[in-house]
């Protein structure tokens, strides 16, 4: 269901298959090295979840032109699944490389999210594995970014400077312009918002990403986030100057296929 290759963004040009982010060799070997800078702090890892459709391939394109910007200058793209694949629910929890109980089955089913956000969830939840055996190394950087492919950039500050800003208490930073939007920059614990939605960019230490692989699979990777941060797991961090968003006047296609607009 999941692949997985790495692109390093000063090759795009010749790595690009008409304009889609599709390298010709899919990245089978160890984890891509991180690049340190004079001081010796290393750049966090940075994860791309998308879908081998027109419209994934575009969006990829695109978020790979942009992360330079943010002084990102390499990453790993992760394959997702694509609900539109799947003629049901039941189909795509059938193909899901998880064994499911009646439980899961249950509550999954009462978030009334749909293929989308279940296709969507199992390529966080992908993430999350990867992230964790990274992190995990002897000089593994602090943090792993991760990010839907329609993330738009917001240039303005460095992914590297944002992130040395959060405190050492924090294990979860949320930098898109959408899931702190009911909470003042800073530190976050159990008054998160219940609902807060979205999960197109945010950061997870070893710890953070160890809790979310240890909560049940029963509910859309944003809610899981809210999970681990409301029952005092971990901390969580909203960023002052988030570096993704949506735009408002853009319309974009969910991972099953159905129309959404955006706004901050």
């Amino acid at each position: 269901l999941l692949g997985r290759f790495v692109m390093q963004c000063g090759a795009l040009d010749e790595a690009a298959v008409d304009g889609a982010c599709l390298l010709q060799h899919r990245y089978e070997g160890p984890d891509s090295p991180h690049i340190t800078d004079p001081s010796g702090v290393a750049d966090p890892l940075v994860y791309v979840l998308t879908v081998n459709t027109t419209v994934g391939n575009d969006r990829c394109a695109s978020l790979s032109a942009n992360l330079p910007k943010l002084g990102v200058t390499s990453f790993e793209v992760v394959m997702g699944v694509f609900a539109g694949d799947f003629s049901s629910v039941n189909d795509l929890i059938a193909a899901s490389p998880f064994t499911w109980t009646d439980e899961q089955d249950h509550a999954w089913r009462h978030t009334n999210q749909g293929n989308g956000a279940l296709a969507c969830t199992i390529g966080h939840h992908r993430i999350w594995q990867l992230a964790q055996a990274a992190l995990s190394k002897p000089g593994a950087p602090r943090w792993a970014v991760v990010l839907e492919d329609d993330a738009l950039v917001k240039p303005g500050k460095k992914l590297r400077d944002v992130l040395a800003k959060v405190p050492e208490k924090a294990d979860i930073a949320f930098l898109d312009n959408f899931h702190c939007k009911h909470h003042e920059p800073g530190l976050v614990g159990t008054e998160l918002y219940v609902h807060s939605t979205g999960s197109i960019g945010y950061a997870v230490t070893a710890r953070g990403v160890a809790t979310l692989l240890a909560l049940e699979f029963a509910l859309p990777a944003d809610s899981m986030l809210n999970v681990a941060i409301r029952e005092e797991r971990v901390f969580g961090w909203c960023a002052e100057e988030p570096l993704f968003g949506h735009d408002d006047a853009a319309m974009s296609e969910r991972f099953d296929g159905v129309p959404e607009k955006f706004g901050h």
